[in-house]
Formats: C-alpha cells, sequence, structure tokens
C-alpha cells in the first residue's frame, strides 16, 4: 500500500537554511564582468537553469516515447522497464547500428531514470500522444520547481503531493531540501520500521536525494535507525 502525504511539524535541525550556517557560508569576495552587474548575473544564471531544465526534460520525454515505439517481435516494447537486460542490450545495439550514436550518453545521467519515472503519473496516455507533434501535451508539469526538486522524491509515494506543495509555495531547492529531510526523519519517527534514508550520490558529487528502503527494489537493506539530529551519511 502507497503511503500518503502527511503534514509535519519541523522537529529536525535545518542543514541547508540554517541562519547560522547561512552566514557563515555566504559567499564572499564575489564579483562578475557580467553587465549590470552581480545580481543581474545571478538572475541570468536563474534564467538559464530554467530554461535548461526544461529542454533537458523535453529531450528525456522524447527519448522515452521513441523507445517505447521499438517492439521486439512484435510482443515487447524495448522501452518497457521490465523488459530485461537483453532487450535493454539490443535495443543499445540498434540506436548504435541504425541510429548512430551512444545511447549511455543520454541515459545513463543520474537524472535520466530519476525523471523518467514520472512520466506514467504525470502524463496521461503517455504513448497515445506524439511529443514531436503535440508539444503542449507533454509540458514541463511544474512553474517554480527544478529538476533537482523532482530527483530528491522520485522514490517516495507521496512525490507528486510534495512537489505540489513545493511548487505552490515557490520553495527554492535548499528549502525544499530541509523540507523533505524533516518530512522523512519525521515519517521513520513514527514508524516501527524505517522508512527512508537520506542518500548523496557516489563520493559526495551527486545530488541528495530520499531512498525509500522499503521499496520493493530496495527490500533487501538493512533498515537504520536515526537518532536525533543525525544524518545518514
Amino acid at each position: 500500500m502507497k503511503r500518503k502525504y502527511k503534514d509535519y511539524p519541523r522537529t529536525y535541525e535545518r542543514v541547508f537554511t540554517d541562519e547560522g550556517l547561512l552566514r557563515r557560508n555566504k559567499p564572499k569576495g564575489m564579483s562578475t564582468t557580467y553587465k549590470g552587474g552581480y545580481t543581474k548575473y545571478v538572475e541570468k544564471f536563474k534564467e538559464f537553469r530554467d530554461a535548461n531544465d526544461r529542454q533537458f526534460f523535453d529531450s528525456i520525454v522524447r527519448l522515452m516515447w521513441l523507445k517505447k515505439k521499438l517492439y521486439y517481435k512484435r510482443r515487447m516494447s524495448l522501452g518497457n522497464v521490465r523488459s530485461g537486460f537483453k532487450m535493454s542490450a539490443m535495443f543499445r545495439t540498434f540506436i548504435l547500428s541504425e541510429v548512430g550514436f551512444e545511447y549511455k550518453m543520454y541515459s545513463e545521467t543520474f537524472f535520466f531514470s530519476k525523471i523518467s519515472s514520472y512520466f506514467d503519473d504525470i502524463f496521461s496516455g503517455f504513448n497515445e500522444h506524439n511529443p514531436f507533434e503535440e508539444p503542449e501535451h507533454y509540458k514541463y508539469p511544474y512553474k517554480n520547481i527544478t529538476l533537482a526538486h523532482m530527483t530528491a522524491v522520485y522514490q517516495m509515494d507521496e512525490r507528486l503531493e510534495i512537489l505540489k506543495k513545493a511548487d505552490d509555495e515557490n520553495m527554492p531547492y535548499c528549502e525544499f531540501l530541509d523540507f523533505v529531510i524533516n518530512y522523512a526523519l519525521s515519517a521513520n519517527e513514527e514508524s516501527p520500521r524505517d522508512i527512508f534514508e537520506i542518500k548523496r550520490g557516489k563520493k559526495n558529487t551527486l545530488p541528495f536525494y530520499i531512498k525509500n528502503i522499503r521499496s520493493e527494489r530496495n527490500k533487501h537493506l538493512k533498515p537504520k535507525k536515526y537518532e536525533r539530529g543525525k544524518l545518514a551519511e
């Protein structure tokens, strides 16, 4: 049974937006040659972030749609996530020999599988429309949040409700991370067995995300109990 969203009061420390931490880590000595100065430079960077997110999202949509349109012996779509290693290898071979590029360049980024896992939930009839001819059907679903927000909660049952709250409240990414950390640890606290774990990618070079350690894919993992004020490394 999937978990339902619940409002939790803040009981855990702020990891990314603690006022003292923000004061200590505030960039000092920064300057820019950008016309308009530092503030305009930051605004331009945010414009780039938003445009890049939407382009990347659109590319994932189109690639997944194309992949789902290819079948083996008219029975199994090579875009089916349950098609297995053999079918995945066949698709990579097809891309390499027939299309002429390395599929892994697109599919094996940290974000690809996380973002594509949302498509069946946010797009009705994903395979029935055509993103090349009907791009309005595959429009980026949020106004105020980024792909990083989506990645942080992709394993959580409540992810759509959490993202809606973040979008409605125009929640900046660092504030969002503190929100979901508090949410995950609060959910663990009221459960007899841990549900979530706070994770970061390999060697701390990739974004934070919430791992659902009770999901089917992670059921072999042993749960780890948290102490208040401490996060998983």
